[in-house]
């Protein structure tokens, strides 16, 4: 939520969330704002980094 690329509805406003979802679905602009945020934040090579972590790891414990 703090990049901009998502909006977080805590558990007690739960009910709220379909009309989060209903504004962003009028909101052009605030929806490319997100995607924009979203881009930014993305680490396409995430699963990889993860996987090789905990490969290294599992080495270490050996």
């Amino acid at each position: 939520e703090q990049g901009g690329g998502a909006i977080v509805v805590p558990e007690p406003e739960i009910g709220h969330a379909a009309e989060v979802v209903r504004s962003l679905l009028g909101d052009e602009r605030r929806r490319a704002e997100m995607s924009d945020a979203m881009s930014r934040l993305a680490r396409p090579d995430a699963a990889d980094v993860i996987a090789e972590e905990l490969i290294a790891l599992a080495r270490a414990r050996r």
